[in-house]
């Protein structure tokens, strides 16, 4: 779903409307208010940092449960090897969140009004 800033409309992509698929600055329109948008990608900021601790931090817990699982596995010790095991997978899940979260921030722009030729 996106959000026109304009008129605040919610719309599907599919009901954008579309002048021209090769202008960028004509193929992506709000269906209420005919205003022509630039969709423009781009990570937030906190996002940026949440990812890079996260990374940072996930092959550290990732050592870290490896070594909880490996212990409890030779020792016999079932628990300490499950903690191992449910404290590796919720890194790889939150790691995924994250990127996740960093790679879908989508914010919509108006276009304004093409440029003259030679001016």
């Amino acid at each position: 779903m996106y959000q026109c800033p304009q008129c605040h409309h919610s719309f599907r992509l599919r009901q954008a409307t579309c002048e021209d698929r090769l202008d960028p600055h004509r193929c992506f329109g709000c269906p209420h208010c005919g205003v022509y948008l630039v969709r423009q990608v781009r990570a937030p900021q906190s996002a940026a940092i949440l990812g890079g601790l996260a990374g940072g931090a996930g092959g550290g817990i990732g050592a870290a449960s490896s070594t909880l699982v490996m212990r409890g596995l030779a020792s016999g010790d079932t628990t300490q090897a499950l903690l191992g095991g449910v404290i590796g997978v919720s890194t790889v899940v939150l790691f995924a969140v994250l990127l996740l979260a960093y790679t879908k921030a989508i914010v919509l722009a108006p276009v304004g009004p093409p440029a003259a030729a030679g001016a």
